[in-house]
């Protein structure tokens, strides 16, 4: 299964909250699945890293501008989203 996991980064070296579960989690499901993770405060081309795909934003750090391309692209069978939705910001 292909899972896309989006979350506060934890890339960053600074981890609270979200991006502690948002890190357990990819690597835990790692060993069993395809995980893809969109870290919204991570700016890079798209590496992989311990089995996880690790995409970055564009210029939106709520992902309107790439999210439909990287769901186009990658074509997840399920959308796991670590962070407040109910901000107007993703809304979209």
């Amino acid at each position: 299964m292909k899972i896309l996991v989006i979350s506060n980064s934890f890339l960053l070296g600074q981890r609270y909250g979200y991006s502690v579960v948002a890190e357990k989690l990819c690597k835990h499901l790692a060993k069993n699945h395809d995980v893809i993770f969109l870290g919204m405060q991570d700016v890079h081309p798209p590496f992989r890293e311990n089995g996880i795909l690790y995409l970055g934003i564009r210029y939106d750090p709520f992902m309107s501008d790439c999210l439909p391309d990287y769901l186009q692209i990658y074509q997840p069978d399920f959308m796991l989203t670590i962070f407040d939705l109910w901000m107007p910001n993703v809304a979209y």
